[in-house]
């Protein structure tokens, strides 16, 4: 759907800070030009665009950047790591900025260095940007285009939820006849089709059974369904979270109490436990949404750290580092390489090294 540029001007509600639970989408810096023009200028990186950049050409794009927040109100934002790079790209919202079938239309952009690929930082920013251009700028549709052989971001594309449909290909009216970057694949979604999709919300009295069926279902026995209902008879759901689909529970996630015995005496933390996503609705990034979701909440409620026992490839792409390196072990043994923590507030592991304890229902587990 194409947005009359009449509609575009009244969406100006700003957004100058925006946290996920790894990443912090803000305003440039003038720190950042150094890192941005290194990005422009590998090649790995511009090679689905039309060439290198020198610096020069990267701070002149930064002040269309900043231009563009000054007559919208939104653009393409800087992102950092929480407690870690200061800078690892860019991502976004642009008015395209010529003519063509779909246009006037806001395009979802994004542009990381390369040595931030493969951790998902380009997904969980994009769906930081999405909520914003479709809960607070109530934009009616995003798009997104790149060129066919550009795998990686259309596949963040498609994580998003956004549909591609062969007949809004295009050629990009920037490039010349013949050239091989001229023809385009077109993305959408709609604001429509963004609250049709995923929705993560804390659970309700009429899900408990359907939570049931969801941790029975993701997991070889029915031990992870049975906790979930003892940890809420006993009061001990710290936070529990749902993913719905069209009405439908299809994923779940589980945070309780925690005790770490350290030297300072007790310090209490919240356990990531269980979390499970129906098999038929797996890689679809459901478990990504309620972890970010879960983080974002636990920390707006002050709770100081949180951490699971996980998988190691996939835990650490949502902030998690190994306990042991924070000095915290759980207290079954030889489980350091898929023992994680997540430290919610700057400082919240400061004199807290020594043994995780969870609630003695996970004991029957």
């Amino acid at each position: 759907m194409a947005l009359p540029r009449s509609t575009l001007a009244r969406y100006s509600t700003r957004m100058e800070d925006y946290r996920t639970s790894r990443l912090v989408l803000r305003r440039w810096k003038d720190t950042d030009r150094e890192a941005f023009a290194q990005l422009n200028a590998d090649p790995e990186v511009m090679e689905h665009f039309p060439g290198v950049m020198d610096r020069a050409a990267s701070d002149a794009l930064v002040e269309r950047f900043e231009a563009h927040f000054a007559e919208h109100g939104f653009g393409p934002w800087a992102i950092e790591v929480h407690g870690g790079e200061s800078f690892i790209g860019c991502v976004g919202l642009v008015h395209v900025g010529f003519a063509a079938s779909f246009t006037p239309a806001v395009e979802l952009t994004w542009r990381l260095a390369r040595r931030s690929w493969g951790h998902g930082y380009a997904s969980e920013a994009a769906r930081a940007v999405c909520r914003f251009a479709f809960a607070e700028l109530r934009l009616p549709a995003l798009v997104s285009f790149t060129v066919p052989a550009n795998q990686r971001s259309r596949a963040v594309m498609a994580r998003l939820g956004m549909t591609h449909d062969p007949r809004d290909d295009f050629d990009h009216p920037r490039f010349a006849e013949g050239h091989p970057l001229r023809r385009h694949v077109l993305y959408r979604l709609s604001a429509t089709s963004w609250a049709k999709g995923i929705t993560v919300r804390e659970e309700r009295a009429s899900d408990v059974d359907a939570i049931h069926r969801v941790e029975a279902a993701a997991f070889p026995t029915d031990a992870e369904a049975k906790l979930v209902d003892e940890l809420r008879r006993s009061g001990a759901l710290t936070l529990s979270l749902v993913a719905d689909v069209a009405g439908e529970v299809v994923g779940h996630i589980a945070f309780s109490p925690i005790s770490v015995d350290s030297e300072a005496g007790r310090v209490v933390g919240v356990g990531l436990a269980p979390m499970a996503v129906l098999p038929a609705q797996q890689r679809r990034g459901i478990g990504a949404r309620l972890i970010e979701e879960g983080l974002a909440r636990l920390r707006a409620a002050g709770h100081r750290f949180c951490v699971v026992l996980g998988h190691p490839d996939y835990y650490p792409r949502h902030g998690f580092v190994r306990a042991d390196a924070r000095g915290l072990r759980w207290e079954v043994p030889g489980h350091g390489d898929s023992f994680f923590v997540h430290e919610l507030a700057p400082g919240a592991l400061d004199g807290a090294a020594g043994v995780v304890r969870y609630r003695p229902e996970f004991d029957e587990v």
